[in-house]
C-alpha cells in the first residue's frame, strides 16, 4: 500500500463523472495487468439489442499494488509481483444487489485517489495448502485529502479460495505458471 504523499499525489483523482458511473453501474470490474490497472464500470440495457447489450462502459485508472505471502501468510516486503501479475475480480449487478459495493461507492468523493491492493495467498492456511487451494485477497484503499487532513479508508472487496488455475483472482504469467 502506498504510504508516501508524493506517490499518492501521482495517482489519478476521481472526478464527479467517475463517481456517478461507479454508483450507477450494474457491473464493476477490478483488473490489473503489467500494462494497466483500473476499475471498470458498465451498465447493460434493460432490453438487449441484437449483438449489443452494453448501454455504456467507463474505466477509472487506479494504482495497483500486488503482494505475495509465503510461509507465515504475511506479505513479504520485496516479494511484489508487479512485473508478472494478472489480476481480475468482477462484481455483478453492483448497485442492484451488492450492498457492500453500494456502500463503498456512496462514500467516494471527488478528488479521492484509489489504490487496489491484491495479496496472493493472504488467506491461505495449512488446511488449504493440503487441499492445494489458495486464498487471495483484494482490498480497495481510498486516499482522501492532503497534509493534516489526509485520511485513508480501507475496504475488503473480496477474499477468494481457488485452485491455482485460470479462475484464480491473482495469476502469474500468461499461462498461470510460477
Amino acid at each position: 500500500m502506498l504510504r508516501h504523499a508524493e506517490d499518492i499525489e501521482r495517482i489519478y483523482a476521481l472526478t464527479a463523472a467517475d463517481i456517478r458511473k461507479l454508483r450507477t453501474a450494474d457491473r464493476i470490474s477490478f483488473h490489473r495487468s503489467p500494462d494497466s490497472s483500473g476499475i471498470g464500470a458498465s451498465k447493460e440495457r434493460a432490453v438487449p439489442r441484437q449483438g449489443d447489450n452494453k448501454l455504456w462502459e467507463h474505466d477509472v485508472p487506479v494504482h495497483s499494488t500486488v503482494k505475495a505471502c509465503y510461509g507465515s501468510y504475511k506479505p513479504v516486503e520485496g516479494k511484489e509481483l508487479h512485473e508478472v501479475a494478472y489480476c481480475h475480480h468482477m462484481i455483478w449487478y453492483g448497485n442492484n444487489i451488492h450492498e457492500p459495493w453500494r456502500t463503498i461507492a456512496a462514500l467516494l468523493k471527488t478528488g479521492d485517489r484509489l489504490e487496489l491492493v491484491w495479496t496472493r495467498d493472504a488467506g491461505t492456511n495449512q488446511y488449504m495448502e493440503k487441499s492445494r487451494l489458495h486464498g487471495d485477497r483484494l482490498q480497495l484503499v481510498v486516499h482522501r485529502g492532503t497534509g493534516d487532513k489526509k485520511k485513508t479508508l480501507l475496504f475488503l472487496i473480496e477474499r477468494q479460495t481457488c485452485e491455482d488455475n485460470t479462475a484464480r483472482m491473482i495469476r502469474r504469467g500468461p499461462y498461470n505458471t510460477e
